[in-house]
């Protein structure tokens, strides 16, 4: 056994440079459907934001970074289970890690991609819709199993749209407020509350989560002990900044009346006179 990995690791090419590993964690951290719904409980999500930045981004950062330069080898979270525990609670682990992917991907993302093909480009009839969103999981996979030399491409395609997108719509946002006003934060709705840590920490943990991804192909990194900690810094910084900045725009620009009030913002920023619209 021990040969037969030996020769399998043998055949791993380092194409993973300290921007690729950047670009990955920034594709994987930054989730644009989530936004809406921080932002729709209004300043208070800034403060939990800010809150768990410290008590769980920041440590969960370092954390990865220590064990991602103290163990650089292929496998990751696993081989660091395994270390720890042994191959039955590794393998466990992997399993429960690795079931909330097809969830997320044949699930919420799926949904999400098929509307918004059917909004701006084409609306689908049955057949149509489940035509798409097999293709749409099945790019997925194929993009996953593909060699990193290759497969690196999309994780920085997605990274950079992010970046553009996110990076236009702050910039909207201080034109508008150029041109017409900006309103007020209201310091009282900044108070941390316990409706408020129920509906917000789970999205913004969501949002918080996939330092350790890149590090299951350590072995294929150039300098792993040197890039695991460079790109956990400079992506957890991007990423508060690329969450942050929407967050407060949308604040700024959105009447508080509307934002936290019986006309809720949904997560897809369209106004709905349901109280739960922001938790759907």
């Amino acid at each position: 056994m021990d040969t037969f990995l030996d020769e399998q690791r043998s055949r791993l090419r380092q194409s993973l440079r300290r921007t690729d590993v950047v670009f990955f964690l920034l594709c994987t951290l930054v989730g644009l459907d989530t936004i809406g719904g921080v932002a729709a409980k209004g300043p208070e999500g800034l403060t939990w934001m800010v809150i768990l930045a410290v008590v769980f981004f920041l440590p969960y950062g370092m954390l990865v970074a220590e064990l991602g330069t103290a163990f650089p080898v292929e496998g990751g979270p696993y081989v660091w289970t395994k270390l720890a525990f042994g191959r039955v609670v590794a393998g466990v682990n992997q399993v429960l890690y690795w079931l909330t992917n097809p969830v997320w991907i044949g699930g919420s993302l799926t949904i999400i991609a098929l509307t918004t093909f059917r909004t701006f480009f084409v609306d689908l009839d049955t057949v149509g819709t489940y035509v798409f969103g097999l293709v749409f999981i099945w790019a997925g996979v194929l993009a996953v199993v593909a060699s990193l030399r290759v497969g690196k491409w999309i994780p920085t395609a997605g990274a950079l749209a992010r970046i553009v997108l996110l990076g236009f719509f702050t910039v909207s946002v201080i034109v508008y407020g150029a041109r017409n006003g900006l309103q007020p934060l209201d310091g009282g709705h900044l108070v941390p509350t316990y409706v408020g840590f129920v509906a917000l920490v789970p999205f913004i943990i969501f949002n918080f989560v996939g330092f350790e991804l890149p590090t299951a192909a350590t072995e294929e990194m150039n300098d792993p002990q040197r890039t695991v900690p460079f790109a956990i810094l400079r992506s957890g910084v991007a990423s508060l900044l690329l969450y942050g900045g929407p967050i407060v725009g949308i604040l700024l620009v959105v009447p508080a009346e509307v934002a936290i009030g019986p006309t809720a913002i949904s997560p897809m920023g369209i106004a709905s006179t349901d109280p739960m619209a922001s938790y759907e």
